[in-house]
């Protein structure tokens, strides 16, 4: 009988988004079904308030999550203005993460999974390094601004551009070729990235990764111009679900953060100054869900991946 792949599932944060990266695990852990995994979160420093509300989180949930701190010298503030240390953690997982582990699921810490992983964690890559979910609002030929930003990092024409929020990777393959010190490296050389390490990642896996179905990252332009159902949601929108709960659909999500972290310490995060113009999201969104061109044009490109 073949031996089940050893997988870890990760996520990385600073001390400010810890309550949310372990609310994204807690989905994880209630959408594993019969698949064992070991869950992550990797952190930069973490208080001794910061740890008790973890062991708390853990308790409540029947969780085990493991935490590793690494130390936040190792990290470079690229952008002081839009990214803190954590946003470039997952480039440095190599360093955390053993060797041991065949599967390495890395997910952003505004992620819920509401589906069974295990299609998703066993799947077939291929003989690629990654697997990874197509960015929509990045398609080839999509628009004149996404034109200009795929060719101002010198991306191919024709080639699809992934959402770096959800990641597979094909963990000693990664691993073997140095292709996240091979990003890092990409990322101090002086090129001027819009979206830094996931403008990076994708020019150094471009030839390396495998599509997967829409599903397994239905970020905020695949919900609103494809309406795909979830297995996976990224809210990568500036106006996050924890704090508003009467836009764009929001209101199951929000609930599901409020009742995971219900009589907790790390409830306090929800009272947090809201972030986000939740006039301007809602706008957006029903303007994209509007386009049936957008949608035409989407449909027609990703019809593989619905």
């Amino acid at each position: 009988m073949p031996q089940s792949p050893k997988i870890a599932i990760v996520t990385c944060v600073n001390e400010n988004w810890l309550a949310p990266a372990c609310v994204t695990l807690l989905s994880v852990s209630r959408n594993l079904a019969a698949t064992k995994a070991d869950l992550f979160i990797v952190i930069d420093t973490l208080s001794e308030q910061g740890q008790k509300g973890l062991a708390e989180f853990e308790r409540k949930h029947k969780i085990t999550i493991k935490l590793i701190i690494h130390p936040p010298e190792v990290f470079t503030k690229l952008d002081a203005h839009r990214y803190s240390n954590a946003t470039f953690m997952r480039l440095y997982l190599p360093q955390v993460i053993g060797p041991e582990y065949d599967r390495l699921l890395y997910l952003d810490s505004d992620v819920l999974a509401f589906s069974d992983l295990t299609s998703l964690l066993t799947c077939d890559l291929g003989g690629k390094a990654l697997g990874a979910v197509p960015e929509v609002k990045m398609a080839p030929r999509r628009g004149v601004l996404t034109d200009q930003l795929r060719n101002k990092i010198g991306f191919p024409k024709n080639q699809d551009y992934f959402n770096a929020g959800v990641l597979l990777f094909d963990w000693p393959q990664t691993c073997a070729k140095d292709l996240l010190g091979k990003t890092r490296a990409l990322l101090h050389s002086g090129v001027q990235f819009k979206f830094f390490d996931q403008d990076a990642l994708n020019l150094v896996f471009q030839d390396d990764w495998k599509a997967l179905p829409l599903t397994w990252n239905v970020e905020q332009s695949a919900a609103c111009y494809l309406g795909v159902e979830p297995s996976l949601r990224h809210f990568n929108h500036a106006a996050k679900p924890w704090y508003w709960k009467n836009i764009m659909g929001y209101a199951p999500y929000h609930k599901y953060y409020v009742d995971a972290l219900n009589g907790l310490a790390l409830s306090a995060f929800l009272q947090q100054p809201k972030r986000g113009n939740p006039l301007f999201a809602s706008a957006e969104y029903y303007f994209r869900k509007a386009s049936l061109h957008q949608r035409r044009f989407l449909m027609k490109r990703y019809k593989q991946l619905l």
